[in-house]
């Protein structure tokens, strides 16, 4: 009696848990203010590219009490520009701003790198689409996104979108008649020849690599990032102050020496490094890399190096000033620093973008094994919270729960096709502590042939 009862209560949570999931699932695709309720819902294949998603767009104006809708892609028919830039493979999340615009945030085809829709409600119009790369900063309140520009040969064109702004009037540069070109939109705020030439083209000798996250300020008006100038071999700490508006962004810099960031002499540095190390020292110069920075008050910004070389202190702290940027401190113990300020900097990601697992046709009641692999990608210790599935027929089994700073960890599962049959969709969430993205999402799909079936 006791095992009936144990069976039913375990079938019961893990209907509990599955319920949970897919409201947990629907979270981050709907959004509310006090004005609007905005839901991406018949999220689905294209017929034409199986790997590109097609979706709906509801908004309800909770005044009128008048539900609208937009459907993504923009049919071919109308716009063909608009339908090839508008390619989500992944749907990841959707926002609404102060000035009632709706930004969807996903991945797009083009190298998995970010893609954002921009939909303005009030005239129920799909404004346009930017694809920022791999990484992309929105401002406290959402207004303004951040993001750097690159293509193969160049790279350090640092462009600012303002949503109180059209898609038409932040576009400062128009592309030729008959051009076809990736989406971008901005206002180039660096470096400063692309701000004074009103230009998104970068030349070869302007070259610059940003080796640092964008950290905003909290009134929204500086911008603050680490970059490295190929020409003059050189790492520079740069502050943008964007309070007299876009056009005329106020540029501060500050140069990051060698010696500046030392932790031992340059006597026992010559004895620590290798040949090798030496060498490449010497021909591309010293490259400031950081993991994270955060602020520490209203005007010092405490700076965490992305490799703990031997000659590296854990941290920096750099006073940013109206016109100048001052070193003023080291950290020899970051983690303690941490932990008294409170700040949770653990993140968490999914290999290589790798967040869905075909395992083609088989027969009934095989069984499939496969891994999941977690990457921490923040400062902190990522643990795995825990694992839920949306079919008891998949046992999945966390290897290490806590895992170290840029290192990973996997999921072993396995899936069992005993009495399935046809289209196989089911889900695996997996909860960290990562306060960002507290759940990460695995597909699981395929097709399960009956025993009988034939070749």
């Amino acid at each position: 009696m006791c095992r009936k009862y144990g069976q039913v209560l375990i079938y019961i949570i893990t209907l509990l848990c599955i319920y949970y999931s897919i409201i947990f699932a629907e979270d981050k695709l709907k959004a509310e203010n006090d004005k609007y309720v905005v839901k991406i819902k018949d999220i689905k294949n294209l017929e034409c590219c199986p790997r590109r998603k097609q979706f709906t767009i509801e908004i309800l104006d909770k005044k009128l009490k008048i539900k609208k809708e937009i459907f993504v892609p923009t049919p071919m028919e109308k716009d063909e520009i608009a339908f090839l830039h508008q390619e989500f493979e992944t749907v990841n999340k959707v926002i609404i701003t102060e000035q009632s615009k709706i930004i969807v945030l996903g991945k797009c085809l083009q190298e998995r790198s970010d893609v954002i829709l921009i939909v303005d409600i009030k005239s129920n119009v799909i404004e346009g689409t930017i694809w920022p790369g791999w990484e992309s900063y929105f401002s406290p309140s959402n207004r303004f996104i951040v993001y750097e520009k690159s293509s193969r040969r160049v790279g350090g064109l640092i462009l600012v979108y303002d949503f109180s702004k059209s898609f038409a009037d932040n576009i400062v540069e128009k592309p030729e008649e008959g051009v076809v070109q990736f989406p971008i939109a901005g206002f180039p705020v660096y470096p400063e020849t692309n701000v004074r030439e009103k230009t998104y083209e970068i030349k070869l000798e302007e070259s610059r690599s940003c080796l640092s996250p964008f950290l905003w300020s909290k009134d929204e008006n500086k911008i603050i990032f680490v970059e490295y100038f190929e020409k003059e071999k050189q790492n520079y700490i740069v502050v943008v102050d964007i309070k007299g508006g876009l056009e005329k962004p106020r540029i501060v810099k500050r140069t990051i020496k060698f010696e500046d960031v030392l932790s031992i002499s340059k006597e026992e540095l010559d004895k620590k490094l290798t040949k090798e190390t030496k060498e490449e020292l010497k021909d591309r110069g010293f490259m400031f890399h950081i993991r994270n920075m955060w602020w520490e008050g209203a005007d010092v910004v405490i700076m965490e190096p992305e490799y703990r070389e031997c000659y590296l202190y854990e941290g920096y702290k750099f006073k940013i000033g109206e016109d100048k940027i001052e070193l003023i401190g080291y950290i020899k113990d970051i983690k303690k620093l941490r932990d008294e300020m409170g700040i949770n900097l653990a993140r968490a990601k999914l290999s290589n973008g790798e967040d869905v697992f075909n395992f083609g046709k088989i027969k009934e009641g095989e069984k499939i094994k496969f891994d999941i692999v977690v990457d921490s990608r923040g400062l902190t210790e990522l643990e795995i919270k825990k694992v839920d599935v949306s079919c008891d027929c998949i046992v999945a089994d966390v290897v290490k729960k806590i895992i170290r700073p840029y290192e990973a960890s996997s999921i072993h599962c396995e899936f069992d096709s005993t009495g399935k049959k046809g289209k196989i969709d089911y889900r695996i969430y997996i909860y960290t502590n990562d306060l960002e993205n507290p759940k990460l999402e695995f597909k699981l799909i395929g097709e399960v042939e009956s025993k009988g079936n034939k070749e």
